[in-house]
């Protein structure tokens, strides 16, 4: 017997027998989450309730989703009251739980305060204030490019639903967008899908700070775009002091080979100032376009 053949052998005799008749392992791994819990899969309900086939829930479709998802995944509920109510009869129109919220809402400025987060507490404690009123007309258009790190523009997303968070709570990590208006520059883009995107930097934050968005431009109309970009990335920041690590890395890379677009922007939702957001060049076909001529990328030389 060769001396690898022994070395294998004895291998396989140090494999105890009930190892050897173990079923395989779930590629997805044998921890896997539940569907909705942080780290688990996402909630696929959009087909479900799509009574019109439109690609996208109205607010009736919504209310249904969000009641099958209290029902049948409670842990969804969040911080939700005991049940949607999206102005079916309610005295507050707009309403997920029919009830007033606090005055909960994010701030201009970081969430991580200097020397990190103590051991098992959010990063922020107390109530958040409210961002100052920002009127539309008060901003002026910015010209050229979208991701131009000298230019700051503001992004002006109006839910149709005043207790919107709680909305965009109930359906994170779901296939669900929830739909909004945006003005970019004075131009509206009507129905656009919004989400919480993330799960540690959204986990880690509480209601009315500032949490992460993705924001579908197109997700009621195929065509529409905003400077030829059909899908953003704002993000709140969580892992970074100093806000700038993103857009100064990208700014560097780009130099010197392909990398996303980054910069900053102003977010207002309904109204209220939710400050600086750093704005991030989605990896799509419109990327792949624009740096290599083809959709396919190198593929397509």
């Amino acid at each position: 017997m060769s001396e690898w053949s022994k070395i294998l052998l004895l291998l396989l005799l140090a494999i105890p027998a009930s190892a050897a008749a173990q079923p395989p392992v779930d590629e997805r791994g044998p921890d896997r989450k539940p569907p909705g819990m942080p780290g688990g899969e996402s909630i696929e309900i959009l087909n479900k309730f799509d009574r019109d086939g439109n690609g996208w829930l109205k607010a009736e479709e919504r209310v249904e989703a969000a009641e099958y998802l209290q029902k049948n995944l409670p842990h969804q509920r969040r911080r939700l009251g005991p049940g949607p109510n999206l102005a079916k009869g309610s005295d507050s129109p707009g309403r997920l739980d029919g009830k007033e919220r606090p005055a909960l809402r994010g701030n201009s400025r970081g969430f991580i305060p200097p020397g990190g987060l103590p051991p098992g507490r959010f990063p922020l404690q107390g109530e958040a204030k409210r961002g100052i009123e920002i009127i539309k007309s008060s901003v002026s258009p910015v010209e050229g490019d979208l991701y131009d790190v000298s230019a700051l523009r503001t992004i002006f997303i109006d839910f149709e639903n005043e207790n919107w968070e709680s909305e965009l709570e109930i359906f994170h990590n779901t296939d669900v967008d929830v739909p909004a208006l945006l003005t970019v520059d004075g131009k509206e883009y009507p129905n656009c899908g919004i989400r919480f995107r993330g799960m540690s930097s959204y986990h880690m934050v509480p209601s009315g700070y500032k949490r992460s968005l993705n924001v579908s431009i197109d997700m009621a109309n195929e065509d529409q775009r905003i400077n030829g970009y059909r899908t953003l990335n704002l993000l709140n920041g969580a892992s970074d002091n100093s806000m700038m690590s993103t857009v100064l890395y990208s700014y560097i890379a780009r130099k010197y080979t392909v990398a996303p677009k980054a910069n900053f922007v102003r977010v207002v939702i309904n109204g209220e100032d939710w400050g600086i957001y750093t704005n991030v060049q989605q990896f799509n076909k419109e990327f792949l376009k624009e740096n290599y001529g083809s959709s396919k990328g190198l593929a397509g030389k």
